[in-house]
């Protein structure tokens, strides 16, 4: 009898840890396809605030590129001033030659809500120079702007 007992106890030892193992497999395997349902999400995020952004670029571009069909006394390539109470509808731009940023108008573009990938509304700069309300002295195919972008150090990456 004392002979069976220790069988009994030798083959439970074996199936407990048979059993552990596909219990660590399980969390292993189930911990790995979140990180894949996650990393899925996060691309289609990335993917949703790409499309917004080419649908902005596209309507600011036309609006510049038909500005002159809509004000017929005015040069091409005027930009509209940005939303600055977020109504979706172009603002006043201030003073002449001064930036402005708020959020895109995208009411005025004839756009949707367009946002980031944090849903945010997308952020809009326009400079001084390009703005349509009030316009610049001169504006012709070699005005330049007046943004500077800068990398976290303050280097300037481009503008002057």
């Amino acid at each position: 009898m004392l002979q069976q007992t220790n069988t009994c106890i030798r083959r439970q030892h074996g199936a407990a840890l048979l059993i552990f193992m596909l219990a660590l497999v399980g969390v292993l395997l189930s911990g790995f396809l979140s990180r894949l349902n996650s990393s899925s999400s996060n691309f289609q995020r990335e993917q949703s605030a790409h499309s917004a952004l080419l649908q902005a670029k596209e309507a600011l571009i036309g609006f510049a590129a038909t500005y002159r069909d809509t004000h017929p006394t005015q040069a091409f390539g005027f930009l509209p001033c940005p939303d600055t109470d977020n109504d979706g509808v172009s603002d006043s731009c201030g003073l002449t030659d001064v930036s402005l940023g708020g959020r895109l108008p995208w009411k005025t573009l004839g756009l949707p809500p367009l946002r980031d990938n944090s849903t945010n509304c997308l952020w809009y700069v326009v400079s001084g120079r390009s703005k349509d309300n009030p316009k610049t002295a001169v504006f012709n195919w070699d005005t330049l702007g007046q943004l500077i972008l800068q990398d976290a150090s303050g280097s300037v990456m481009t503008g002057a």
